[in-house]
């Protein structure tokens, strides 16, 4: 597709840009509500007006991580989950967060001399628990073993992958093993797409097109694998697939009935389609309200309205973009400088910001 030229909202006035949409550009709307952290906020999820997000503190050797619950607008955050370990035998973090309704999940790492994951639960206002089972993986410079990863909520349900990695290090011989590489037949196996049910996994489907969850969106499952798009149901059965080519797709969501796809050179949904002119570090975050959410680069955000690819757009000249999410309630993100925040622009908000 040609490169179309767009409009950047530079302090109220309009100015010509070139590789951006088929569709005019304005300046996100101010957030109707913001909750700041003295440290930087990596992760957040959300699920209708309710979003958790993650802070790390470190005191000496001790770093303490959090899990907070903020409902946009309603007061201050609720603490989930604070657990702190010192760091002179191993290291810890958050790899991973969901939130569905008022449940939440997240995974969190231990690296020693090995490297393992937990999958931990909780119900907004009640206690974390960490879950049985435990993912062994990454010994030294090896990244075989049992792993965890890719936890998407909404509505009810959350969903996560679990999946086992060849050796890459024959250990009676402690020679490389040429059969474990990306993309051999041996690299990933037992892969399934799991539900977090309480305080258990429940597969719901195994096999190799199991992996890659990218999105769950009521009782949908969507997942991609830079290639073919599939959705599957709460209970695992596929229910479409779009066969795009290996290498054409850069993330997929879902908003209502559509399936929205981010390809190199544009958003591609069956009703119509957005160009945008390739660039790096472009993440598919959420999609919402007949509207797709783009990062790029941790450096601006951009809410593309689907059905006219009109544009809001946040570039901040100071910090990062630590996570973002796209609701049917509205936009949430996290800026990071100095501190963190977590902002909260309303639907409404976002309706008068495109019309």
């Amino acid at each position: 597709m040609r490169t179309l030229l767009v409009a950047l909202a530079l302090g109220g006035v309009l100015v010509a840009s070139q590789g951006g949409l088929a569709g005019s550009v304005r300046s996100l709307p101010a957030p109707d509500a913001v909750v700041r952290t003295p440290q930087a906020v990596p992760l957040l999820a959300a699920d209708g007006r309710r979003v958790a997000f993650t802070t790390t503190q470190r005191f000496g050797h001790d770093v303490e991580y959090r899990v907070d619950v903020w409902s946009a607008g309603a007061g201050s955050p609720v603490v989930v989950a604070r657990d702190r370990h010192s760091e002179e035998a191993f290291a810890v973090g958050i790899d991973g967060l969901a939130l569905a309704g008022v449940h939440l999940a997240w995974t969190t790492w231990a690296q020693g001399n090995g490297r393992e994951q937990s999958v931990v639960v909780a119900r907004v206002g009640g206690k974390a628990q960490v879950l049985d089972e435990l993912f062994a993986n990454s010994d030294g410079g090896d990244r075989g073993g049992d792993y965890v990863g890719g936890l998407h909520g909404g509505g009810s349900l959350i969903v996560a992958n679990t999946w086992t990695q060849c050796d890459t290090i024959d250990y009676q011989t402690g020679e490389t093993n040429t059969s474990c590489r990306p993309g051999s037949p041996d690299w990933i196996s037992a892969a399934a797409l799991v539900e977090i049910e309480g305080v258990k996994l429940r597969p719901l489907h195994t096999a190799p097109d199991a992996m890659r969850v990218v999105d769950v969106d009521r009782g949908r499952i969507v997942r991609e694998d830079a290639g073919p798009v599939s959705v599957r149901n709460a209970r695992g059965a596929l229910l479409r697939r779009l066969p795009f080519p290996k290498g054409a797709v850069l993330g997929a969501q879902a908003t209502g009935p559509l399936v929205v796809v981010l390809k190199r050179d544009g958003l591609w949904t069956e009703s119509g389609s957005c160009p945008l002119a390739p660039a790096p570090g472009r993440v598919l975050a959420g999609a919402g309200q007949g509207a797709a959410l783009l990062v790029e680069q941790r450096r601006a955000l951009r809410v593309i309205r689907l059905a006219d690819c009109r544009e809001l757009r946040l570039a901040p000249t100071t910090g990062t973009i630590g996570s973002a999410d796209l609701t049917d309630a509205g936009l949430f993100y996290a800026r990071n400088g100095s501190g963190g925040s977590v902002a909260f622009v309303s639907a409404a908000s976002l309706r008068r910001g495109f019309d």
